[in-house]
């Protein structure tokens, strides 16, 4: 049987990579449980999070990552236990997320560095493929980068009419959408 795209990264150690990251501004990942009415299951509701009065993005970094990466795991274990019966992500008001957070890519110490939160990203936005269940994504708000990636990840997408915007910008700085965008996106 051929390994899962998620499952090539079960040994990802990213302890390096966090702790790098110490003074990251964390986009949380809130979990409502909502009963779906006709079909008598339970849609799990992720929601993207910084807190902090949205005067700021929600961005994607390593410490955000891992914790949305345990999230969807748990909500993984929850869905092959017929727990609940679909998994959404959406995020906080007027913006689902404005991708990685790359305010310290300056900062990446080496190339290797580098490398694993490319990885932590392709572990993480891979698991919304392989939940067992449906995934939705709910795209409230601007989508950049990994915000988008997201949502490619996601099975099925919606986009509010007053999303600001959607896009993969990275490709201005000369970076290829390294979470799924470049082959995805196209599909």
């Amino acid at each position: 049987m051929a390994k899962s795209a998620v499952a090539q990264y079960d040994s990802l150690d990213v302890s390096a990579l966090v702790e790098h990251a110490k003074d990251e501004v964390v986009t949380h990942s809130y979990v409502r449980r909502i009963p779906l009415p006709r079909s008598g299951g339970t849609l799990a509701l992720v929601t993207l999070d910084n807190g902090k009065d949205h005067t700021r993005p929600n961005t994607l970094g390593p410490h955000g990552l891992v914790e949305l990466r345990d999230t969807l795991r748990g909500l993984q274990a929850e869905a092959r236990a017929k727990e609940i019966s679909a998994v959404a992500i959406t995020g906080s008001p007027f913006i689902l997320a404005a991708g990685a957070d790359l305010s310290k890519v300056g900062d990446i110490p080496d190339k290797s560095t580098g490398v694993l939160m490319v990885k932590l990203g392709h572990q993480t936005l891979g698991l919304l493929g392989e939940m067992g269940v449906p995934s939705f994504c709910f795209i409230n708000g601007l989508a950049l980068g990994g915000g988008l990636e997201v949502a490619l990840n996601a099975n099925y997408r919606t986009v509010s009419a007053s999303a600001a915007a959607l896009a993969l910008p990275e490709v201005f700085l000369g970076l290829i959408p390294g979470w799924g965008g470049a082959w995805l996106l196209p599909t």
